[in-house]
């Protein structure tokens, strides 16, 4: 018989505890000393086959009682083939089949998220953050304590949606010329066509338009820092992704060996960042007239420091707080708004007819090739293409994620328990057939149409929100830096446009895009395009 099966535990207990009673042992000192025995006592072999039975028990025990807890929620649940993890598309539309009008569970990166029907949208988006979080949401899905995810204070989201949109105009002209600098990085002069990877090139493009505005040219246009503002958004990707197939429990042990290679690449821009901020903090405390600092000019970065220092309190507007709040701004802004510019590229490259009709409003636009210092509202068309763009391409099948804070009853299914997932199929939003004509169809003047009509001229923006507007989620938590996105996509499409012609390499097309597992679109990004100079006005 093999020796650990030979080894009576609870004998050996009895003898230790009777040894040992004179001392008067704890029994949490007892427990110790049991365990160090046994472990003197037992070959490497058991103590493997012990700690993976346990290792087993446990994770077998997390997913009981999270079925249980499923089961006590009276909601249905969605999921768990192979195919419906190969397809999350199917897995949402066989829910509007099934339950149209109800909430039902799907199972994504480990956790129950209640999807709530398009009908909730409304209601949803209204709940305030003390009932229901998307901070909170980010957070606990994303492992914001590694990633950054959910970790923005009020501070920073006060200095985004207001402080930054406020620069926006002001700063038009030198990002113009930030943004034709980064193209000339990627793509430069070429009076021959040449080959280019479109999604690296459009991510340096942003990351390097953003950054100067951020943190000066120098640093901005530096490759050491676009090379981090580029990686480190795939690192937390990879990682989440290869957490989420890790039982929960063992999620948080194993959380900072998965997420090492981003949890390096975030040290690596802080320290990188570190001296710009440093001395920005330092201008700032000895300045008399700390409201001079804020005004705003042409030339020169964003006072973005000043204005988070401006709103936070002297002892929270530490160096590591806005160091953190550097790393974060540019973790969000740079893979939407890259994503954003590859994917109407792709619809555009395409389409030289509709290409050429940007051109022209740009030129109606422009003067001397420069935009007009505003919003850029101006562009109509371009903003319309951007808006279908993100209807046909958008980045999620599911939105207005929330954690709930507090039990809450919503107007339809049960009453969920604090700490439930929830969220909105807004799939059934971008392809309805009573909001859209041809919903499946790519029509880059749709938007521009629609605001023709009486009633409809501020609606329907590339940055709207509203039940048929998801993109952007909604409500008091709305991402608040979709104005300068905006303003970033619309100053490089037009310097893209005006000073290239561009197609798909080797005659492919636009490729098929397909789901992932937590709901979002994998646009397919290996593309390859063939840019080509152009003279401006040719």
């Amino acid at each position: 018989m093999a020796p650990f099966l030979d080894f009576d535990i609870l004998e050996q207990f009895t003898i230790i505890r009777q040894s040992l009673a004179p001392l008067r042992l704890s029994r949490w000192q007892m427990f110790k000393f049991m365990i160090a025995h046994v472990y003197r006592e037992t070959g490497p072999v058991t103590i493997f086959l012990l700690s993976s039975g346990l290792m087993l028990l446990i994770t077998y025990t997390s997913k009981a009682i999270m079925a249980r807890k499923e089961m006590e929620l009276a909601i249905p649940v969605l999921g768990g083939s192979k195919q419906h993890k190969l397809d999350f598309k199917q897995l949402v539309e066989e829910g509007r089949r099934l339950y149209p009008d109800t909430p039902y569970i799907v199972k994504t990166q480990g956790l129950p998220y209640v999807v709530f029907p398009t009908s909730s949208f409304d209601e949803i988006k209204r709940l305030p953050e003390h009932i229901a979080s998307a901070q909170d949401f980010f957070l606990k899905t994303y492992f914001g304590h590694f990633t950054t995810a959910g970790t923005e204070t009020p501070a920073v989201l006060k200095a985004v949606s207001v402080d930054l949109a406020r620069s926006i105009p002001m700063k038009v002209t030198s990002r113009q010329e930030d943004a034709k600098a980064a193209v000339d990085d990627v793509v430069g002069e070429c009076p021959d066509w040449k080959e280019v990877r479109l999604f690296p090139a459009v991510t340096t493009v942003i990351a390097m338009t953003n950054a100067c505005s951020f943190l000066g040219r120098e640093l901005g246009r530096s490759k050491r820092w676009v090379d981090l503002v580029r990686k480190f958004p795939f690192q937390v990707m990879v990682g989440t992704f290869m957490i989420s197939v890790v039982p929960r429990i063992f999620q948080w042990l194993l959380a900072p060996l998965i997420f090492l290679p981003a949890i390096v690449t975030k040290w690596r821009m802080k320290w990188a960042i570190k001296g710009v901020i440093k001395k920005d903090m330092q201008n700032f405390l000895s300045a008399k007239d700390k409201k001079s600092l804020l005004k705003l000019t042409e030339e020169g970065k964003v006072p973005f420091t000043a204005a988070l220092m401006t709103r936070y309190k002297p002892e929270e507007a530490t160096l590591s707080q806005l160091l953190q709040d550097y790393v974060t701004v540019s973790f969000e802004s740079t893979p939407s708004s890259a994503a954003a510019l590859y994917l109407i590229l792709m619809e555009l490259a395409t389409r030289p007819e509709l290409v050429e009709i940007l051109r022209q409003e740009l030129q109606e636009v422009m003067v001397d090739g420069k935009l007009p210092k505003t919003h850029l509202a101006e562009l109509r068309k371009m903003d319309s293409a951007m808006r279908e763009s993100s209807r046909v391409n958008p980045f999620s099948l599911l939105a207005l994620y929330r954690l709930l804070r507090v039990p809450t009853k919503l107007s339809v299914g049960p009453k969920l328990p604090a700490g439930t997932l929830i969220c909105v199929d807004v799939h059934h939003i971008n392809t309805s057939p009573e909001l859209w004509e041809n919903p499946e169809e790519y029509n880059g003047l749709r938007f521009h149409e629609i605001r023709k009509a009486p009633g409809m001229d501020s609606r329907y923006q590339f940055v709207s929100t509203g039940a048929d507007s998801p993109g952007w989620g909604d409500g008091s938590m709305a991402c608040p830096g979709r104005l300068f996105a905006n303003s970033t996509v619309k100053i490089a499409l037009a310097h893209l446009i005006m000073n290239y012609d561009f197609k798909f390499a080797n005659g492919e097309g636009k490729p098929a895009k397909s789901s992932l597992p937590n709901g979002s679109w994998n646009p397919g990004l290996e593309t390859t395009f063939m840019f080509r100079s152009r003279k401006v006005g040719a």
